[in-house]
């Protein structure tokens, strides 16, 4: 989606300290890797500023499959040691931010075209990697495994904030337009349309699919779609269903997902660019609706209320999208002081922001040592009501436009919940908590034009 600002909004608060302090190291990005490097840089006692041209987790941080974890079908593909090294950051992640992580069953039912043995062979194998061999009942009729769910945008919000707790300054919506000098910083609020320069030894790139398109951003990126569909139904269990499309064979998941819904996915698909707001074809939609009718017989009477589709930055090489590796680059220019971060999962972004950050320290003569695997992240807070919680989202938790409020902060667009009214009156406080009230309805309208745009690409799951 593309809102209007408020226009003459005043700079935020966090601005003139971004402008006026001297910083170790610029974080440039929002999403899941920027935010672990600002909170494990932090946490070593560097002087840390973040900033993100968009929201925090508004591209693929807040589109993924919901889950932490390894990623059962690499196994088939013999990577083990990425398998390996994705499940222990998931059994961390749940010693420190056990608020976050939720452990759920995936029950395997029998393929469309009879049962694989690679599934069982794999299901075992899974879990014991995983140190949880208890877990993975690959001889039963129906196969099943643990793995471990997780709210992915607030999630990065969590990160960010606890960053700012151990001394970060970090601003969404505040766009990097390179830098004349290796320690300073052109940078643009996008909220007010203050300019402004940033002074920073170091800088982190954590740009995930426009790290070619940034100012001295790399290429050696090849980008896929993946494509989610929320559906108003669910097998009727707490459970989640691993399953093979009987197109191409390829694993889908269908996922709880809120009360009474599921969210189902991924497709895999090639792009020549990056977008920010990626759009799902018919063609996807067609594929995902008659993979899960076929598997599961009774979806054909749940309906599509919403969808979610991001893009993969993955490392460039030849093959298929879904055999292309999900692991990192990590690039290190000495000259420029810069670190750049290609590709990489969610569930492995600590591993991934403590390499980086050492390069960051190696570069600023500072031994400190990472503590990301020993220190817990806070426990979000206690759920709400919408209205509390898009109160929370605005008066606290760095919404500035309706769709940090809706996508990301509460979810309520995903289930359509994202009425007339209850937009109307976020809108208010929206344009009230930025000191522009008058704005209130043109804000509204805006978002509820764009609701309405998002809900006829469903059209394409019942044709």
């Amino acid at each position: 989606m593309t809102e209007p600002w408020v226009p003459g909004a005043p700079p935020r608060a966090a601005w003139s300290r971004l402008t006026s302090e001297a910083f170790d190291l610029l974080v440039v990005g929002g999403g899941i890797h920027g935010a672990g490097v600002a909170r494990d840089a932090a946490l070593r006692g560097l002087r840390v500023a973040l900033v993100e041209r968009a929201d925090w987790a508004s591209g693929t941080s807040s589109r993924s499959t919901k889950m932490l974890h390894g990623g059962l079908r690499y196994l088939k593909q013999g990577r083990i040691g990425q398998v390996r090294r994705a499940l222990a950051e998931r059994e961390l992640h749940c010693r420190i931010a056990p608020g976050w992580t939720h452990r759920i069953t995936l029950v395997v039912p029998p393929p469309v075209r009879g049962t694989r043995l690679w599934l069982r062979a794999g299901i075992a194998l899974y879990g014991l990697l995983a140190g949880r061999a208890g877990g993975a009942r690959f001889w039963r009729g129906d196969p099943r495994y643990e793995d471990v769910l997780i709210d992915d945008a607030n999630f990065v919000l969590a990160l960010v904030e606890d960053a700012r707790t151990h001394g970060a300054c970090a601003l969404n919506h505040v766009a990097w337009t390179g830098s004349p000098a290796p320690d300073r910083h052109a940078v643009v609020d996008r909220v007010s349309g203050a300019t402004g320069v940033v002074r920073a030894g170091t800088t982190v790139l954590a740009l995930g699919p426009w790290a070619g398109q940034a100012p001295a951003g790399s290429s050696g990126l090849r980008l896929t779609r993946g494509t989610h569909v929320v559906l108003a139904g669910t097998p009727g269990d707490d459970a989640g269903r691993l399953f093979l499309a009987p197109e191409d064979r390829r694993p889908l998941f269908l996922l709880p997902y809120g009360p009474g819904h599921s969210l189902l996915g991924t497709t895999d698909l090639d792009v020549a660019s990056a977008d920010a707001d990626p759009v799902p074809t018919g063609d996807e939609l067609r594929y995902l609706r008659e993979s899960v009718c076929a598997q599961f017989p009774v979806a054909r009477t749940w309906s599509a209320v919403g969808w979610q589709c991001g893009l993969r930055p993955l490392v460039d090489a030849a093959g298929g999208p879904g055999s292309v590796s999900r692991e990192e680059r990590i690039k290190f220019d000495p000259g420029a002081r810069r670190v750049e971060i290609l590709g990489g999962k969610y569930t492995g972004y600590r591993r991934v922001a403590e390499r980086a950050v050492d390069q960051v320290c190696g570069l600023l003569g500072n031994p400190a040592s990472g503590r990301t695997g020993r220190m817990r992240i806070p426990d979000p807070p206690v759920p709400g009501g919408p209205e509390d919680r898009i109160r929370r989202a605005i008066q606290e938790s760095d919404a500035v436009r309706l769709e940090d409020v809706f996508a990301r902060r509460t979810r309520l667009a995903d289930w359509g919940l994202d009425d007339a009214a209850t937009v109307r009156g976020a809108a208010e406080l929206l344009a009230a908590h930025n000191g522009a009230g008058e704005r209130a309805e043109t804000l509204a309208r805006a978002y509820l034009e764009q609701r309405e745009a998002r809900l006829r690409v469903l059209r394409g799951w019942e044709s």
